[in-house]
């Protein structure tokens, strides 16, 4: 078989009950809810469509043929649609206690039924493993270039400026450069009211704080907590004060010391 080229999404679960160097036993679980619930988004889908979601070394991935011909026949913007699907996932599956990292690029692959393999593969899995372990998932820079430049990546009726402006909406940039998801941001678009914003993200707070109140500074996970409490607060206090004008919305930092991770 010939490699294609191919969008790949790796999703990473940060484990709560044991360390970077030994899972502990919520991690099968979470992995397993992870898996199923990107399952679930895509049988939501037109099954029309070519994709493979199969799990490499304990994370989950999901590959994209752009060369496929039932991919080919009516592109709707995989990237945009991609970039959606990962923040429904973490929007649904943090309220549940579930966060996880991870990495979205372009990259050739061979796709099966149980197996993803290929030089873009073995790509995205290398870069991942040198980002920081935070619960956020990077967009590659040369994806958002791509896009500019690839008719395959975007929406068959847009042009190249159009389909950025869609996927600008959805990510932000982080202090050390890296796009990500923006998805405690981005998910107010996707809410009925704004009331319902605020319930979410009040659920989204207590979660963090949680996350926070469990960790000292030299615990494995400690700078993923961390940094989670402060995307949080950032967004929070960016949003107008008719959405959430309440201090109480925003994750209480007081437990923690002074070293700061880049937000």
């Amino acid at each position: 078989m010939v490699e294609r080229d191919g969008l790949i999404l790796l999703l990473d679960v940060i484990d709560p009950s044991g360390t970077m160097r030994e899972r502990g036993p919520g991690w099968a679980h979470d992995l397993a809810l992870v898996r199923q619930m990107l399952l679930s988004e895509l049988e939501a889908e037109d099954n029309l469509y070519e994709r493979q979601v199969v799990q490499i070394g304990g994370r989950s991935v999901l590959f994209v043929p752009l060369e496929s011909a039932q991919n080919l026949r009516l592109p709707l913007g995989w990237v945009f649609r991609t970039m959606m699907r990962a923040l429904h996932l973490q929007a649904e599956l943090c309220t549940r206690g579930v966060f996880f990292g991870g990495l979205l690029a372009l990259g050739k692959g061979i796709g099966g039924p149980e197996h993803v393999v290929g030089a873009g593969v073995e790509y995205v899995v290398r870069r991942h493993a040198r980002l920081p372990g935070y619960p956020r998932i990077v967009v590659d820079d040369r994806l958002l270039h791509a896009v500019m430049l690839d008719a395959r990546l975007r929406h068959f009726q847009h042009g190249p400026d159009e389909e950025l402006e869609y996927i600008q909406r959805l990510v932000e940039r982080d202090g050390d450069g890296f796009w990500y998801v923006d998805y405690v941001g981005a998910i107010e678009r996707e809410c009925d009211s704004s009331e319902e914003y605020e319930q979410w993200l009040a659920r989204h707070r207590d979660w963090a704080q949680a996350k926070l109140n469990a960790v000292v500074e030299t615990d494995d996970y400690y700078a993923a907590w961390h940094w989670l409490a402060w995307y949080h607060n950032r967004v929070v206090r960016e949003l107008p004060d008719e959405v959430v004008g309440d201090e109480a919305a925003r994750v209480d930092l007081s437990v923690l010391a002074e070293v700061r991770p880049t937000v």
